[in-house]
């Protein structure tokens, strides 16, 4: 017997080894598997509740591995969705707003990058921080 979360976790692992679009369709892959809805959903011992925010967070990674690895394809518009995706489930992750901010320039969209930053600052204020100095430097360099 095999639960769809064992399933998940199994072609995260797998998706890892692999590199390029073999390693993009399994991310997406493993993604669909956890898409399909709550573990366990309508339960809510201290057990599942645990295992739902380890399935999110292993999720949310998966999510920006696949962003990162379509990027690096080329495939600007599934970065981008992923991208959004991540920092939909954890607006603080500022590898995400610069990997945002790469696409964006990629797609040549000056305005979004700019956008991007300043979310970013705004998310990180949240947290009485601001973006590292890496994140300004890229900035920097996509607006010449």
């Amino acid at each position: 017997m095999s639960s769809e979360s064992v399933e998940f976790e199994h072609a995260v692992r797998q998706s890892m080894r692999l590199q390029g679009t073999a390693r993009f369709d399994a991310a997406t892959r493993a993604l669909a598997i956890v898409d399909n809805g709550e573990y366990l959903d309508g339960f809510d011992s201290t057990f599942t509740v645990n295992r739902r925010r380890d399935l999110r967070e292993k999720a949310t990674d998966t999510r920006y591995d696949a962003a990162v690895t379509a990027y690096s394809l080329g495939h600007l518009e599934s970065a981008a969705n992923y991208a959004r995706d991540v920092l939909a489930d954890d607006p603080y992750r500022e590898s995400t707003w610069r990997l945002s901010m790469k696409v964006a320039a990629a797609m040549g969209h000056d305005d979004r990058v700019i956008n991007a930053f300043r979310r970013c600052q705004d998310k990180l204020a949240e947290l009485q921080t601001s973006p590292a100095q890496s994140t300004r430097r890229l900035l920097d360099q996509l607006r010449r």
